[in-house]
């Protein structure tokens, strides 16, 4: 943790990227978790949860995989 904040320090401008970054993958997160514990996928939700890959996955399964059921 502390090679972090010493990067943060030196790199500035590396901050607001960062940021952007984790706010991007937190909404694609919030919005496939949702739809994967409305379509009952425990399978997906769990995938989801525990996979970060900075919102491919979660667009994928919004897309393609997860189309809501009727």
């Amino acid at each position: 943790m502390a090679n972090n904040k010493e990067y943060f320090k030196e790199h500035p401008e590396a901050v607001a990227p960062a940021v952007a970054l984790g706010v991007w993958s937190l909404v694609w997160k919030a919005f496939a978790l949702y739809r994967a514990g409305a379509n009952r996928s425990p399978g997906w939700f769990v995938t989801l949860l525990l996979v970060n890959t900075v919102g491919i996955l979660e667009m994928l399964y919004l897309f393609i995989f997860g189309k809501k059921k009727r």
